[in-house]
């Protein structure tokens, strides 16, 4: 089981627990972009994402479809069996997804990049707004104890460099498959 905080007043992201895309099941070379994952539930605002992947030249516009860009991505379910997936390119362009068919939904997303001791990285911030959980699940606060389902997802679907990884075990190497979904515990430290 993963664990989500839930924070009230501005997120502190340098003290946020990370959540790490350890899971290459098809990833057949040794090219394993590492991704990390802070997210917290934020009362009567939504849920922030932040997902930084360490990948010095991402693909970007390699195609139409976004999703043959080097991406990240979550999918949840955050209250019924409906799955929103959100998924994020290096030049903070994204897709928003319920049940697997374009969701029209604005999004605010930051985006960064820069070195460290790991190595070169991007980034994209966002949170995924409250009236939009209001939206599709009639209901909006998440509370403590409160399980949900999801998966944190780096990937790149085709040519060179391909990869899928994600933080919860895979069982279907595709973004929109229930069968990838892991326990999330909504907890107020």
């Amino acid at each position: 089981m993963f664990f989500m905080s839930i924070l009230e007043g501005k997120p502190r992201l340098d003290t946020m627990p990370v959540i790490k895309t350890t899971e290459y099941p098809w990833t057949e070379d040794s090219f394993r972009p590492l991704c990390y994952c802070r997210c917290a539930v934020l009362p009567q605002r939504g849920v922030l994402f932040d997902l930084q992947a360490f990948e010095r030249d991402p693909v970007v516009h390699e195609s139409d479809d976004l999703l043959d860009d080097s991406c990240v991505g979550v999918s949840f379910c955050f209250f019924q069996d409906r799955m929103i997936t959100v998924v994020l390119n290096a030049a903070r362009e994204y897709r928003v997804y319920l049940d697997e068919k374009p969701l029209d939904c604005t999004l605010e997303v930051e985006g960064y990049a820069g070195a460290d001791e790991q190595g070169w990285y991007w980034g994209v911030r966002f949170v995924l707004p409250a009236s939009l959980l209001q939206q599709v699940y009639g209901e909006q606060e998440i509370p403590q104890n409160h399980i949900m389902s999801g998966n944190i997802y780096k990937f790149k679907r085709t040519g060179n460099r391909a990869h899928m990884g994600a933080a919860a075990p895979m069982t279907d190497p595709f973004i929109f498959s229930r069968s990838n979904l892991a326990a999330f515990c909504a907890v107020d430290y």
